[in-house]
Order: structure tokens, then sequence, then C-alpha cells
């Protein structure tokens, strides 16, 4: 798992040894937070999270593969210390390597994790600018609250 963490966020000038395996827990905080508040092992669990004007947007889903239907969590106060740890990492990040939006995906026992640089537009609101999100992940499936 170190390894992948330090293929995916060690890009641009080499950091310090310390600098990568911090940045690297903060993203494993994240996903071990997402589990515990799922709750369920053999799903796949979504984290979408956008930075926007004075914080961020953030929600957490999971679908079992037989299911129609994909999950919203319910997050404890664990799942937004890690955030919150996260989103304090990554604006103190320079501009150019800044990311404004995350989907952190666990199917299997892998984990995917992707970035965006491009400026959320948050003229539209966030529960109409996830569906795309959600039917990338769990395409054909609707939605059930928790």
């Amino acid at each position: 798992m170190k390894n992948f963490f330090r293929l995916i966020f060690g890009r641009g000038p080499k950091k310090p040894e310390g600098d990568l395996v911090a940045e690297a827990e903060l993203y494993n905080a994240v996903g071990v937070a997402a589990h515990e508040n799922v709750g369920r092992d053999e799903v796949s669990v979504l984290i979408y999270v956008e930075l926007v004007e004075g914080g961020i947007d953030h929600c957490l889903r999971f679908a079992e593969a037989d299911s129609p239907h994909f999950h919203g969590v319910h997050t404890d106060g664990n799942f937004a210390i890690a955030l919150w740890n996260l989103y304090k990492f990554v604006m103190d990040q320079s501009l150019e390597k800044r990311w404004s939006k995350m989907e952190y995906f666990i199917e299997n026992g892998e984990i995917d994790v992707s970035f965006s640089y491009e400026p959320v537009n948050e003229e539209i609101p966030f529960w109409e600018r996830i569906p795309a999100v959600f039917e990338k992940y769990f395409p054909g499936k609707t939605s059930v609250e928790a």
C-alpha cells in the first residue's frame, strides 16, 4: 500500500521521505474512516470530495455488487476529522498542485484515487453536480439515502 500511494502522490519534485509518508497517511486515514462508517466488507465504497469556497463538499456512498441500489452513509466525527486534516494538507499545497475534486473508490480491496484540477462550478448546487460521479462508479444503480 505504501508504494501505491507514493506512485500517486509522488509526482513533481521529489519530496522528502517523511512528507510522502505523512501524505499517504492522510489519504489512508480517510479511507479507513470511510470503511468504518460504512461498517461492511464486500461492498464498493465511494468517497467524493470537492474543495469549495470556504471548505469542502463531500459524500460517502456504498453499494453491494448484486444490488440495484447504492446507499448514502451518515458519517461520524472520525471521518470529519480525517477529511479536515486532508483539506488542511491540500490547502497548504501550491495552487498548481492543489486538486479541486477527488474520487476515492474502494472495490474488492483495490483503491483507485483520481483528482481533477478544474475549478468547481459552485453556481450549480452540489446535489446537482454529483449524479454523474455516482453513475460512473455505480452504473445503473439508484440512490437510497441513509
